[in-house]
C-alpha cells in the first residue's frame, strides 16, 4: 500500500471522521488495477512537479522507486512535467532525482542511487 503522508496526522488528530474518509479514498485510488501502483505514483509525481512541490517530488519519487519505477521512468515523468508545468514544473521535478532524506527531513544532497548513498 502507498504510504500515508505524515501531514495527514494533523487531520487525524483534529477530524477523525474526515481522516478515515481520506484514507478510504486513497486505498481505493492506489490499489492495483488497470494501472499498476508505480504508474499511479508517477502520475502523482507529474502533478507534484507541475504544481511546484519539490519536496513532494522527492518523496513521491522514492515511493515510486519502492513500487518498482526505474530511474528512466522517473526521468521521463520529469520531462513531461516540463511540458505541463514549464520551468516551475521542471524546477520542482528536480527533487525527484534526489529523493527525500527522512533523517534530514529534506531533499537528499546527492542523487538517489548515486554512489556513496
Amino acid at each position: 500500500m502507498v504510504e500515508i503522508p505524515k501531514f495527514l496526522n494533523d487531520i487525524k488528530n483534529n477530524d477523525r471522521e474526515f481522516y478515515e474518509r481520506i484514507i478510504d479514498i486513497r486505498e481505493f485510488a492506489y490499489r492495483e488495477g488497470a494501472l499498476p501502483v508505480k504508474i499511479k505514483l508517477l502520475m502523482v509525481l507529474l502533478m507534484d512537479a507541475a504544481y511546484g512541490s519539490k519536496i513532494g517530488c522527492a518523496k513521491i519519487s522514492d515511493m515510486a522507486r519502492r513500487a518498482g519505477a526505474t530511474e528512466d521512468e522517473i526521468k521521463e515523468t520529469i520531462r513531461i512535467s516540463f511540458i505541463m508545468g514549464g520551468l516551475n514544473g521542471l524546477s520542482a521535478g528536480l527533487g525527484a532525482y534526489f529523493g527525500f532524506d527522512e533523517k534530514l527531513n529534506d531533499i537528499r544532497k546527492i542523487p538517489a542511487g548515486a554512489k556513496g548513498e
